[in-house]
């Protein structure tokens, strides 16, 4: 089977994501999820782009991060960030043999119907990843903000300091004059969210 080729192109947002072989929770133990920031960090040190957003689960990651003119395209950002991250988790656990399922996903933001209400419902979707797997009865009490691996404090808490450097996207920057005034018409994306998925 053929796989569809890329778009390739700078200066757009790219929600990427990939799972582990055969859906393994590779990524459950907390040093696992260390090493996955770590290598994150020396691939935005050997490349220059920026990351808007993250989160780690168990068993895949999602990452929004946005490519920029004249450096690295989508395709060696991620290829060098999922073999850093297979190479030592591999280590790690002692195991051989691929780590990820298949070739990391990817779509571009602003190539969506609307690119702003995307993003922000995007960025929702993937903090809340983690509480559509809970069973009904505890999906009210999932709160993303309490969550270490998901950097959605970044965007309700000014000057938040999160495990790894962040962007702030642009799309959120407009939102309003201060950051006070962003996080204010953000927090009706997440209330939509949450009523869609009837997690709250």
């Amino acid at each position: 089977m053929s796989w569809p080729p890329r778009i390739i192109e700078a200066n757009k947002t790219y929600h990427a994501y990939s799972r582990c072989v055969n859906l393994k929770k590779l990524l459950k133990n907390s040093k696992a999820k260390a090493i996955f920031l770590e290598e994150l960090d020396k691939t935005m040190k050997k490349y220059n782009f920026e990351l808007n957003f993250y989160e780690i689960l168990d068993d895949h990651f999602h990452l929004v991060l946005k490519t920029l003119e004249n450096e690295a395209t989508i395709s060696k950002i991620m290829q060098r960030f999922k073999s850093g991250v297979a190479r030592r988790l591999n280590r790690l656990l002692n195991r051989k043999g691929p780590f990820w399922n298949e070739r990391y996903g990817s779509k571009i933001v602003e190539y969506q119907e609307k690119p702003r209400h995307y993003f922000f419902t995007l960025v929702w979707y993937i903090a809340y990843n983690q509480a559509r797997k809970l069973k009904i009865s505890k999906r009210k009490n999932y709160n993303p903000r309490n969550y270490p691996f998901c950097s959605i404090n970044h965007y309700l808490k000014d000057n938040y300091q999160g495990n790894i450097k962040i962007t702030i996207h642009n799309f959120f920057q407009e939102l309003g004059e201060s950051f006070e005034e962003c996080v204010y018409f953000f927090l009706p994306y997440e209330n939509h969210y949450l009523k869609y998925y009837g997690i709250n």
